[in-house]
């Protein structure tokens, strides 16, 4: 799942090391979160919802 989430990102121009990140959740709607190894910041990658500002405000 976490390849799906790289893909999706590399779209916008960021690049994502899928390998340091850990599937903590699948929801059942297919919406995804991950943990990073090291630090333990959580992504939420959740393809079918809109969630105004939120990636202004997660990447600036």
């Amino acid at each position: 799942m976490l390849p799906s989430f790289a893909a999706v990102v590399c779209e916008y121009g960021l690049e994502v090391a899928v390998e340091d990140y850990v599937t903590v959740a699948i929801e059942a709607n297919g919406n995804l979160t991950a943990a990073h190894r090291e630090t333990g910041h959580l992504v939420l990658f959740a393809p079918d919802h809109s969630f105004s500002g939120a990636w202004q405000a997660a990447f600036s």
